[in-house]
């Protein structure tokens, strides 16, 4: 496993009342962070990423959650899954950290791929999930082919200068809208993440599965939020929202300004306060 940067290390990223665990389940030993009080709230990154998605939003969430963010099986500083996963497996994943660690009914948050999961994981196992938040959620297969053809395979076997010039134009084509959030603090956590995946998925499963599949068995009160300058997010989220509604309609929507796709990181505070909101009001 890559050498973690001592300013890059759980201890040194991990808000103030959160700690770091293991957990050894079927496939292998799952690592997470927890903190706050209250009712449980599980968070799902995304595709080449880690708890760190939500650094911006652990501390605000627990205010009102006792907050769990996973590092998925084959991601950052937990072990590849003993077999090759699909999505109903990082699904029942969820479910198993879910009884194992949380031992009730708990709300979920999944951003990109990890909303793919999160939706699939609400669908799949109705009565662990309250309340789900589905975070500029991945699978919707050729609709983001256009965006995805700026990217740029990253040289893993390069030098970290070269991976991160790659790693910096792609977060600019597809991540985020602000560039200042594609260099410095963002583009080392999201190279700290990329060198350390151990899975492929994005095309192996948020482009070729259709998120359709599961929504209209969703029955958990859900909360849809892109950013709306979200280059994955075409032809633009209000389009999207208007087509899971049509399935989902219990479904509420949000839409954040100056924000691309890791909208939760680029527009923290409007993020935490409409997240907060939604779980406040449950």
């Amino acid at each position: 496993m890559t050498q973690t940067p001592a300013l890059l290390s759980v201890e040194a990223l991990l808000p103030a009342g959160f700690t770091s665990h293991r957990v050894t389940l079927r496939d292998g030993t799952l690592h997470y962070v927890s903190g706050g009080e209250g009712r449980p709230l599980v968070l799902v990154h995304g595709s080449a990423g880690s708890w760190t998605h939500w650094l911006r939003n652990l501390a605000a969430l627990a205010t009102v959650r006792r907050v769990y963010a996973l590092d998925m099986l084959g991601y950052a500083d937990s072990e590849r899954p003993a077999r090759p996963y699909g999505l109903p497996d990082f699904a029942a994943l969820v479910d198993e950290f879910r009884q194992a660690v949380v031992g009730q009914p708990s709300d979920l948050m999944g951003f990109s791929f990890g909303g793919l999961i999160s939706a699939t994981a609400a669908a799949t196992y109705p009565d662990g999930i309250a309340n789900l938040v589905l975070v500029a959620p991945s699978g919707w297969g050729k609709l983001n082919a256009p965006a995805l053809t700026q990217e740029q395979n990253v040289p893993l076997r390069g030098t970290p200068e070269e991976r991160k010039r790659v790693i910096s134009a792609n977060m600019r084509a597809i991540y985020v809208h602000l560039p200042e959030n594609a260099q410095g603090f963002a583009l080392d956590v999201h190279h700290h993440n990329i060198v350390r995946t151990r899975v492929s998925t994005r095309r192996a499963i948020s482009r070729v599965v259709d998120i359709f599949a599961v929504l209209p068995r969703i029955r958990a009160r859900t909360l849809v939020a892109w950013g709306q300058q979200d280059a994955l997010g075409a032809p633009s989220p209000q389009w999207r929202a208007e087509r899971i509604g049509a399935v989902l309609p219990q479904a509420q929507f949000a839409y954040i300004d100056q924000a691309g796709h890791w909208v939760q990181f680029e527009q923290a505070e409007a993020f935490n306060r409409m997240v907060v909101g939604f779980l406040s009001t449950a």
